[in-house]
């Protein structure tokens, strides 16, 4: 039985390798990251809003406790064991800096390079804190969860007139909000208005082939103001090709032995995140200086070195991980948190 969508896990392929190329001057600037880390975001806005979606749809509520452990089940041993590497064997970061990236607030602080990255990470986990706890709202008020489109509208238009002032690449939640709305949006179309998810798809590969150029664009000064719509054609733009990708899923492209290729990397991309910093901005250095490499040389094994080792930990940590997860909850699916304040009075009682 298909449990993971080809196509989707392709898009996380091409993300993480623009964030590594990007990382390794590839694309000219370090900034050029940023596209990779957009298109993750509206990935994990689509996923997360699903899984949240999918349990209001069976259940009739949001399980906030379940959702959470799961969240950190996912998300806390990668970037844990990294941690534990670089501040007790490397000696790489100071006690200051566990505490912004395990407190998910580095994207308020400067972070060492080596840490430099959490700052995503830090956007997405204020996102699962959020999100759940404005869908239970919405849904408080109106069962069909039909406000929905509505707080997208909202989040756009906030997150837009924010970033105006803001010069450098925004990585505030509250600027970057809206990349991860588009997923809910999206989300929100593919089950509770397909009509509407079909009609957007028809139109849809053409924008999102070109959500590339607003990145492109990006690279060079711009006002704030242009920025800020670049910014959100990025986001239209990343929405329409996870609409084309997900409805032509069963495309016979998809088995295409690359794209079949690119799918394993997408299924490693969240380790092999976590694991890449020091391959892209220590490695290369270190490869050129003491090993008397090119710097193509350099790059190119800096990219293969970040790619094996997220592997080799996606199955050494991230799975097995996974595979608690699934059994805990599985075992007692109100076990996690049930006492807890948000989530008493929200759990089905037959559960």
């Amino acid at each position: 039985m298909k449990t993971r969508n080809t196509s989707l896990d392709v898009l996380r392929a091409l993300a993480i390798l623009v964030v590594i190329g990007g990382h390794l001057g590839w694309f000219g600037s370090l900034s050029s990251a940023g596209f990779g880390v957009d298109l993750f975001l509206v990935l994990s806005g689509f996923f997360i809003s699903g899984v949240l979606f999918s349990d209001y749809r069976i259940y009739g509520t949001i399980r906030l406790g379940r959702f959470w452990t799961r969240r950190a089940f996912k998300i806390l041993p990668p970037i844990c064991l990294y941690m534990i590497v670089l501040f007790v064997f490397l000696r790489a970061v100071a006690v200051d800096d566990l505490y912004k990236v395990f407190l998910f607030v580095s994207n308020v602080f400067d972070m060492p390079p080596i840490l430099a990255h959490t700052w995503s990470l830090s956007l997405e986990e204020q996102f699962y804190l959020c999100l759940p706890l404005l869908l239970v709202v919405l849904a408080r008020r109106n069962k069909s969860l039909s406000s929905v489109p509505w707080l997208f509208i909202g989040v756009m238009v906030i997150a837009f007139v924010l970033r105006i002032p803001h010069p450098i690449e925004p990585r505030q939640f509250q600027l970057r909000m809206d990349n991860l709305f588009a997923g809910v949006m999206l989300r929100y179309l593919v089950d509770f208005r397909p009509e509407w998810f079909k009609r957007l798809v028809k139109f849809s590969l053409v924008p999102g082939l070109l959500c590339w150029v607003p990145a492109v664009l990006l690279l060079f000064p711009h006002t704030g103001m242009v920025k800020t719509c670049l910014y959100t054609w990025i986001d239209f733009g990343c929405a329409c090709l996870v609409a084309w990708c997900y409805h032509h899923d069963g495309s016979a492209f998809w088995t295409w032995a690359p794209m079949r290729c690119l799918a394993a990397v997408g299924v490693f991309s969240y380790s092999i995140y976590i694991w890449q910093q020091p391959f892209t901005f220590v490695w290369p250095t270190v490869a050129r200086v003491h090993f008397a490499f090119t710097p193509l040389m350099a790059t190119v094994s800096g990219l293969a070195l970040s790619v094996a080792v997220g592997a080799v930990m996606y199955y050494a940590v991230e799975a097995p991980s996974m595979r608690i997860r699934d059994a805990w909850c599985a075992a007692s699916p109100l076990r996690t948190l049930r006492q807890h304040p948000l989530v008493v009075g929200l759990v089905s009682p037959e559960e």
